[in-house]
Formats: C-alpha cells, structure tokens, sequence
C-alpha cells in the first residue's frame, strides 16, 4: 500500500512542477473556471514503450553478459584455484592463505564494481529518458491548454471471464476512477518521442 501511495504523490509532484511549467512565471494570474483541464499520462507504459529507451537498454544488457561471461571464467579460475589449495598440506595452506584472500577479495572486487557501474549507467538512462518524458508531457499539455497533469496507471485489465486477485488489486487501487479519453496524453507522448 506504501508503494502506491508513493506512486501517487510522485504523480502529484509530477503533476505540480507541469502544472508550474504550464503557467510560466505569472503566479497572480489564475485560469478562468472553465479553463481548468486536467491531463493524464501513464508513464510505465510511455517507458515501456519507447524505443530509444528499449534499444539502450537492450544495448547494456548485452554489457552485462559479456561481464557475466567474463565473471563465470573468474570464478572457474578462482575455483580450480581452490581445489588446487585444499591438496596442498596443512603447511603450505598457511603460506598460501593470504594468496587465496588476495584472489578472493578481487573477484569480490570485480563483481560489486561491475554492478554498481551498470546499476548506475541504468539508473542514468531512465534519468535522462525521465526528463524527456516529462518535457514532451509539459509540451502536449500546453498545446491543448491542459492547466495539470497527473500520473496514472492504466486499470484496463487484459482478458475475459476470471480476474486474478492481482489485477483486482491494480483496478482498486489505481487513482483514477474515470476520465474522459481525449484527456490521456500517453499514446500522443509515446508517438511523438518515438518519431523523434
């Protein structure tokens, strides 16, 4: 439940800095009653499906296998190094043992500098994917004169007969309850990114 509310008030920030951004510096002014629209924008599938995005991180996937590649080689080395340490007599083991934790802390070396780099270029990724969504959001809300947007998830759920409880779940908890469908932005958004 503490996840969806995070969702929510990270769609309400969102909404505030675009409903900021839509109204430029002029703060006194305030929009005539009928002039207030609402927009809508269901960014897990804006993310889903852009194809810059998909293509990037297609792109450090395969990085990752080739690290995950080169780190099994590692490990079959560091193993058959291990093997090697155990037949050696209990003397020799002694004079070994710091040889073996010097090997051991670099494979362990090896793998948290390798995750921390990916999870830190990802993370960059979706940063600057993030601040591209959100400019083509402010865009299409201003060119139909919306004064807020907000984030939604989108409640349709797929197939016919029996729902899962999982997707009951997602109907009842998403914010929205009904909106008119010229109010969502998402599809102009995804094209518009996409054609890019």
């Amino acid at each position: 439940m503490a996840g969806h509310r995070a969702i929510w008030l990270g769609g309400l920030i969102l909404a505030a800095l675009l409903a900021s951004e839509l109204r430029g510096n002029k703060a006194d002014e305030k929009p005539a009653a009928g002039d207030f629209q609402v927009g809508l924008v269901d960014l897990k599938q804006v993310f889903e499906k852009l194809d810059r995005l998909k293509e990037q991180t297609a792109a450090l996937k395969k990085e990752v296998e080739v690290k995950d590649r080169e780190l099994k080689v590692k490990a079959e080395e560091f193993k058959l190094r291990v093997e090697e340490h155990r037949k050696l007599t209990p003397d020799k083991q002694k004079e070994d043992k710091p040889e073996m934790e010097k090997l051991q802390l670099a494979l362990k070396t090896f793998v948290d500098t390798q995750k921390k780099e990916f999870l830190k270029r990802e993370a960059e990724l979706y940063e600057a994917a993030y601040a591209q969504v959100s400019e083509e959001v402010g865009r299409q809300a201003q060119r139909r004169k919306m004064s807020l947007v907000l984030r939604m998830n989108d409640p349709t759920v797929e197939g016919e007969g029996q729902k899962s409880p999982e997707q009951i779940l997602k109907l009842l908890n998403n914010g929205i309850v009904f909106h008119r469908p010229e109010l969502n932005l998402t599809n102009d958004v995804i094209e518009a990114l996409n054609g890019r």
